[in-house]
């Protein structure tokens, strides 16, 4: 997981975020209570160019020997989705969402 903490974010539009998970199955149901769809934390749309999707950062810790946390430093980013129904949360990794889309803009280069 150390890869991921060096590939370099860039803000993610929630219509990208949309047609990722179309591509790779998200199923939009809740997995927990089966009725809700989910919300996703955005931040506002201030210039027109789509909202941007806010994304939970993580700093790694390890267990010393006498049982405490020590931090890494290494940070792992998150999107997190809530389901509007019962509130169960799932996270999806931002970097793979990120590699997909950078695959398939190349891609859309290389078709024009």
């Amino acid at each position: 997981m150390e890869q991921e903490t060096k590939f370099k974010l860039r803000p993610l539009k929630m219509a990208d975020l949309v047609d990722f998970f179309a591509h790779v199955g998200v199923d939009a149901k809740c997995q927990a209570c089966n009725e809700g769809g989910f919300a996703i934390n955005v931040s506002p749309d201030d210039d027109g160019s789509g909202k941007e999707v806010r994304m939970w950062m993580s700093e790694a810790a390890d267990i010393t020997e006498a049982g405490l946390l020590k931090p890494t430093g290494h940070l792992y980013p998150t999107i997190y989705t809530i389901c509007t129904n019962c509130g169960f949360v799932r996270h999806f990794s931002p970097t793979r969402a990120l590699k997909w889309l950078t695959e398939r803009d190349e891609n859309k280069k290389d078709v024009e």
